[in-house]
């Protein structure tokens, strides 16, 4: 399958570079999605050849950027999207596990929950009590509905119709996905924090997510 990563990004000049080198380790076409970043992500970026780079003018939010990467994949004739976060806490070793389970799927999350000791309490919370509320929604037991790292074929791009734009984008991508009766697996990944600050806000986003959830019922 031909492969593309796609990694949103704001604000992650402490990490992106190194997140990037790693990557371009693996022979995978990458895309860096920069979603108005002030600091110097953006300018070390620009330093890193063989790389796609698409920009926003301001921050518009991850769900606008993902989508913007999805389309970017739709365009360019890709069979698959692997998302990765750009902070540092998804394992790049772990991609091709996530293109082989692609074989047989069309959505593949990551689960962090089988291994969550590393995990904030309030994120893991949250990841448990969200992922049990999408579970019976769509009657598929979602580990970890969070999860930035997953992969998705390029084929249910359109079907999906995602509207998100900022963190709900990826339980959009779940409910949307099982809606169209397309096959989705959950894939045990590595759980790593290493002090990274999240950028959600646990109610504006909570607010989203719940809009999100009444409108799929």
């Amino acid at each position: 399958m031909k492969s593309l990563i796609v990694i949103p990004t704001y604000n992650e000049e402490k990490d992106i570079d190194k997140v990037v080198i790693q990557l371009k380790e693996y022979n995978k076409d990458i895309l860096i999605v920069d979603d108005g970043s002030t600091d110097a992500t953006l300018s070390k970026l620009k330093t890193i050849k063989d790389i796609s780079l698409l920009t926003n003018g301001k921050n518009k939010g991850k769900g606008f950027a993902i989508r913007r990467g999805l389309q970017y994949a739709l365009k360019n004739n890709y069979d698959l999207v692997i998302l990765m976060d750009g902070d540092g806490q998804h394992n790049p070793a772990e991609i091709n596990n996530f293109i082989e389970k692609s074989r047989d799927y069309d959505l593949v999350i990551g689960n962090r929950m089988h291994n969550s000791f590393r995990m904030p309490f309030i994120r893991y919370f949250v990841n448990w009590l969200d992922s049990s509320i999408v579970s019976k929604i769509i009657s598929f037991d979602v580990k970890d509905v969070h999860c930035g790292y997953r992969a998705l074929k390029t084929n249910l791009i359109n079907k999906l119709d995602l509207k998100s734009e900022r963190f709900e984008i990826e339980a959009e991508i779940v409910i949307n996905t099982v809606k169209n009766k397309a096959k989705v697996a959950n894939l045990n990944i590595e759980c790593i924090y290493l002090g990274q600050n999240s950028s959600i806000n646990p109610i504006t986003d909570m607010y989203r997510f719940i809009k999100l959830v009444i409108k799929s019922i």
